[in-house]
């Protein structure tokens, strides 16, 4: 475990250079997001309908798709210490950033932090909630423009 501002995190990668974090931080976006959703229909289907409208979980489907946005969010607040500590590339962070970002404007996605960001350190809240605010309209998933 590694402790960064004042809280113990796994350390995912161990003491590497910044370009090794990026690499390793970027594999294991990609190995996350290809195994866990592509691979079952089901969960995609929940994530789909969770990022939209969370108020619609109800029981078991409320518990999994809480669970996929505190693995989001963990792997992101990990990553958003990481690139304050100087451990991962400008460039990646900017990606990991950028992603976020539009992430965060999903209403299924702010509704659920609304609900569980005091679960996260407070810094990371705050920058989630900047992000929030600037995040464009979603669009991760070709959904369409409120004018189209």
């Amino acid at each position: 475990m590694q402790r960064v501002c004042g809280r113990h995190f796994p350390d995912l990668f161990g003491e590497r250079s910044p370009q090794q974090y990026s690499r390793d931080a970027r594999s294991l976006d990609a190995l996350v997001v290809g195994q866990l959703y592509s691979g079952n229909p089901d969960l995609s289907e929940l994530y789909y309908r969770g990022i939209h409208d969370f108020d619609s979980l109800e029981g078991a489907e409320l518990v999994r798709f809480s669970a996929l946005m505190v693995e989001a969010f963990r792997r992101s607040e990990e990553m958003y210490y990481l690139q304050l500590e100087g451990r991962l590339e400008p460039y990646v962070w900017r990606g990991i950033e950028a992603g976020m970002r539009e992430f965060s404007g999903y209403p299924g996605i702010q509704a659920w932090w609304r609900f569980r960001s005091h679960w996260f350190s407070e810094e990371f809240a705050k920058h989630i909630n900047q992000l929030q605010q600037t995040a464009p309209p979603p669009r991760m998933y070709r959904e369409p423009m409120e004018d189209e």
